[in-house]
């Protein structure tokens, strides 16, 4: 906040001096916060914005993490970031500016085509990759829907200090200088803050004199944009995500933080639905509440704070703000005697339930396994048990048969044979579930980075306990194993379920390791040349075959609830509840579980941590076996809200339309409209299909800023891994 108000000050300050002196500003927040703390200063700010000085920049509300936030996440930082925007400057800002974020998803250009951006910054993709250049400074980026953005990656670094030198070497490195117009060249100190200094201005106003420099203008931000791509026929398309070839740590980097972002930012979407059930019946809710801790929740997913490359005391704020953010949402949604089902399908596979006399802990929690077979957005006050089937485990010793498979366990829990009794094949191709724990030295940017040969030197975990059954009954049973290192301890679960083909894993760990890299890997028995990644709002096909240096550069990739590996009839998908961090090479994936780092933070990820994740082998590809599906079941926990009884005709009409819609649309968000006037839909095409949604009565289509798009109409085409939104009055 201070540093903030400095850096501004020291802009308007120099704009008093330089007239034609021109200053980009980012971040909503930013302005926000001065906007509360310095109403003076943001006064005179104004000012400086109706000049034309100082320019707000930067659409989103902060500058956050592109690869590990949810879709649902990207468009709140579009949406409340565009809304101060417009209430504090009247205008909508045409630019995402996101000079230093860690690589790009393929989800974000349609995310910010439909909330008003035309134009997105970031620089890092040019300057820091470790293998390959990365071959455009000026193009079109194509996302994962086939909407298109015009992108700017400005080939030197995002920090300069105006040098002559540093304009000559941005000229030299410039690719697209016969298509792409001018070249950008940022310059303030920005690590740091204080911005533009008298000196870099200076030097600006001496360029045009220097014969031998390329010659250089100063423009806004928004000038340089409109000038050099509108009207452009002839920049080149980049169709795919924009991945960096660095920072690859920062996707497993403190673990529990990335937990909690994925706990919130499901239980922010149970709670904006409870709270349209809740308004519809009493006319009244908890809109503005829930708009401030979704705030909380987006401010941590700023690019340094969720990506763990940042010292302890801000980890320790992150913690406390999920926590709280936690506690708030459980006030708003009160507590209820009925399980509520806030998807929009019917839940068929095995969940974990609360349940002080339930006969397993599961992180920590007492409880059991249910297939609660809910309805869409139906509650029970009782939920079944498992399907008992009797007599359904042989166990003799580490060799173990289901109705379902026939398995041979080792002594750490890893699997050496995995026969499917349903598919008639074998899964395992050399090691299955197989813990390692290896050297990870990535040099200076120590919390951000993987190197390649992190595999290089192994460390081998002690059997302390080998694995033995502990739980059986009629449904499911419970093995345990405990490993250990010189400082670490890890007791391993795996349950086995009479009448599911998940196998479910769960770690509890005393982690005390220093530069050391937690990953399990799986051999599957299954010809494939593509590891298939959830993003969140659809599918990334990524190759496992290392040909070229750019598939080479991939060895340690982001998804999200999901990953999969398959072949023609059948494969294995690998479902998680908050890991991001995966490995593939042929048919081999290793999940990231756990780091180390020392710097910034020396106390990173020490102590104890629990976490799941879920095996499911599959006929078909992971399209066909509902994945997307299975991955929402697990992610999405059955809650008991206070709920109302009833639910006005309007509503219950709206809710069976929903229901009713095709199964490859998931929804994404449903909420009240920042008016107050309407229920927003937010559906999410998740399969790569085509298809409309029909309602029953008119709906009005909206874009992402809730802004009104044609006319009300019954049928809402969609496109693949497009998302829709729609406003239904309240």
């Amino acid at each position: 906040m201070h540093k903030n108000a400095r850096t501004i000050l020291i802009q308007l300050r120099l704009m008093d001096r330089y007239p034609d002196f021109k200053y980009a500003h980012t971040q909503a927040y930013t302005y926000e916060l001065l906007e509360k703390y310095y109403p003076d200063l943001f006064a005179e700010l104004l000012q400086k914005v109706k000049a034309g000085n100082f320019e707000p920049v930067g659409a989103m509300y902060v500058e956050p993490d592109c690869n590990l936030p949810a879709a649902e996440s990207l468009v709140r930082q579009l949406l409340y970031g565009q809304q101060y925007y417009r209430r504090t400057f009247g205008r909508t800002v045409d630019n995402v500016w996101l000079p230093d974020v860690f690589g790009n998803s393929w989800i974000l250009p349609q995310i910010m085509v439909k909330a008003g951006v035309r134009y997105f910054v970031s620089n890092k993709m040019s300057t820091w990759n470790d293998t390959n250049r990365f071959p455009h400074n000026n193009f079109i980026w194509r996302g994962i829907d086939g909407s298109q953005i015009c992108a700017c990656v400005p080939p030197t670094h995002f920090i300069t200090w105006n040098m002559p030198s540093q304009i000559q070497e941005n000229w030299e490195a410039y690719q697209d200088k016969e298509t792409g117009g001018q070249t950008l060249s940022m310059f303030g100190y920005g690590d740091g803050g204080s911005g533009v200094t008298e000196e870099m201005i200076e030097l600006m106003h001496r360029f045009d004199k220097l014969s031998v420099m390329p010659k250089t203008e100063h423009l806004g931000a928004a000038e340089f944009l409109h000038k050099n791509f509108d009207g452009n026929q002839n920049l080149a398309t980049w169709d795919g995500e924009l991945y960096l070839e660095m920072h690859r740590g920062t996707f497993t980097t403190k673990a529990a933080l990335k937990r909690a972002n994925r706990a919130l930012e499901f239980a922010l979407r149970d709670a904006e639905i409870c709270d349209v059930l809740r308004t519809a019946a009493s006319g009244s809710g908890s809109a503005d509440a829930l708009r401030a801790i979704y705030k909380k929740v987006l401010v941590n997913q700023f690019h340094d704070i969720l990506p763990g490359s940042h010292i302890h005391p801000v980890y320790e704020d992150a913690m406390n703000d999920y926590t709280e953010a936690a506690l708030a949402l459980e006030e708003l949604q009160g507590s209820g005697k009925m399980w509520f089902n806030s998807l929009k399908f019917a839940r068929r596979a095995p969940v974990f339930i609360p349940d002080a006399a339930g006969p397993i802990v599961r992180c920590g929690q007492t409880g059991r396994f249910t297939i609660p077979g809910l309805a869409p957005f139906a509650s029970a006050e009782q939920l079944p048990a498992l399907p008992a089937v009797p007599g359904w485990l042989a166990a003799d010793g580490l060799q173990v048969q289901t109705p379902l498979y026939r398995i041979a366990f080792a002594e750490d829990g890893s699997i050496l044979h995995l026969w499917d009794k349903t598919l008639h094949r074998e899964w395992v191709d050399g090691v299955w579930n197989r813990l390692h724990l290896y050297q990870d030295l990535p040099g200076v940017y120590d919390a951000w980075d993987i190197l390649p040969n992190y595999a290089d030197r192994e460390f081998p975990f002690a059997v302390a306990e080998a694995l033995r059954l502990r739980y059986a009954d009629d449904a499911m049973a419970e093995f345990t194993c405990v490993l250990t290192t010189e400082s670490s301890r890890l007791t391993r679960v795996i349950r086995l379920f009479a009448a599911s083909p998940m196998i479910e894993v769960e770690h509890c760990v005393d982690w005390h390791e220093t530069h050391k890299l937690a990953k399990v890997e799986f051999g599957v028995n299954v010809l494939t040349r593509e590891l298939v990644c959830d993003t969140s709002a659809g599918y990334i096909r990524r190759e496992t075959h290392r040909n070229t240096s750019w598939q080479k550069a991939r060895f340690e990739v982001c998804t999200h609830k999901w990953c999969d590996l398959s072949e023609t009839g059948a494969g294995v998908a690998f479902v998680n509840e908050g890991l991001y961090g995966v490995g593939a090479q042929d048919n081999r994936v290793t999940l990231s579980l756990l780091r180390a780092p020392l710097r910034p933070d020396i106390l990173a990820d020490r102590g104890r941590h629990m976490f799941c994740y879920q095996i499911l082998p599959h006929a078909g590809g992971p399209v066909e076996a509902g994945v997307e599906r299975f991955a929402l079941e697990q992610n999405v926990p059955l809650r008991r809200p206070a709920l109302p009884a009833e639910r006005p005709e309007p509503l219950r009409r709206l809710l069976t339309d929903l229901a009713q819609a095709d199964d490859n649309l998931a929804l994404q968000a449903m909420k009240r409209s920042e008016d107050g006037t309407a229920v927003i839909m937010r559906l999410c095409e998740t399969d790569g299909r085509r298809g409309a949604v029909r309602m029953s009565t008119p709906v009005q289509p909206v874009d992402l800023l809730e802004d009104v798009q044609g006319e009300p109409v019954t049928e809402l085409p969609y496109r693949p891994f497009e998302i829709l939104s729609f406003a239904v009055p309240m």
